[in-house]
């Protein structure tokens, strides 16, 4: 990913991640470390916070993501079965595609997929889910975000 401020506003304001943190080079003129070139890779980075104790940092690159098709890598969140068809509704009124729920696992496994801004995998998983609900693996193509899809990944 590529700009910090669109990966915060899309965990914190859509996912309801807290942030922790933003390392960049003002963070390092406090902490006494040399400044780094704007466009270094793996180095700037934020960090956020899930369900109060799961730390993500999402570091500022040019590269790495899957391409729209590619199933993996991808990275699942477990939910509460009833919150599932709250979160597809919030991410797609937020204008994010998404590709289930469907079944990919033992009876009452659900998932959703879609994908963040820059073109990451993402899932939302849970046990329990009482719906019915197609058994089928998803198509990774139909959550790709209209600019990604151009080959922008801001």
């Amino acid at each position: 990913m590529n700009d910090l401020e669109m990966a915060r506003r899309f965990y914190c304001d859509v996912l309801g991640a807290g942030f922790l943190m933003r390392t960049d080079n003002e963070f390092f003129k406090k902490v006494g470390r040399p400044p780094m070139a704007p466009d270094a890779q793996s180095v700037f980075h934020i960090s956020l916070v899930f369900g109060g104790a799961t730390r993500v940092d999402l570091f500022q690159q040019t590269f790495g993501q899957a391409t729209p098709a590619q199933p993996h890598p991808h990275y699942a969140f477990r939910i509460l079965p009833r919150d599932l068809p709250k979160w597809k509704v919030r991410l797609e009124a937020e204008g994010v595609p998404t590709e289930g729920p469907f079944q990919l696992g033992p009876p009452g496994q659900a998932s959703l997929y879609f994908n963040d801004p820059f073109g990451n995998h993402l899932e939302l998983a849970c046990m329990g889910y009482l719906e019915k609900i197609p058994v089928q693996t998803p198509d990774f193509s139909r959550i790709v975000w209209p600019e990604y899809s151009k080959g922008n990944r801001s």
